[in-house]
């Protein structure tokens, strides 16, 4: 069940308004991103461009998604979180 919820939260969250995806939506992602099973992970990761998609005129948001993209994913020292 996770695996397919994480495969389709970008879909998901287009058809949401922002406050919902950030409310909701952006704490699964990571969740799921932080998910033992690879396929999981690797399942959910693509979904970041839909979910930042919802944020392009609400730049704060925007940033403090970024910002903890790049401190949970993009500094972290094994491959898979990377």
């Amino acid at each position: 069940m996770k695996l397919v919820l994480a495969q389709n939260l970008g879909k998901l969250a287009a058809l949401f308004d922002p406050e919902t995806v950030f409310d909701r939506f952006c704490p699964m992602y990571f969740k799921f991103c932080d998910e033992n099973v690879a396929q999981v992970s690797t399942g959910a990761a693509p979904s970041l461009i839909y979910i930042l998609e919802k944020f392009t005129s609400e730049t704060t948001k925007l940033e403090a998604i970024v910002a903890r993209v790049r401190k949970n994913f993009f500094e972290s020292t094994t491959f898979k979180r990377r």
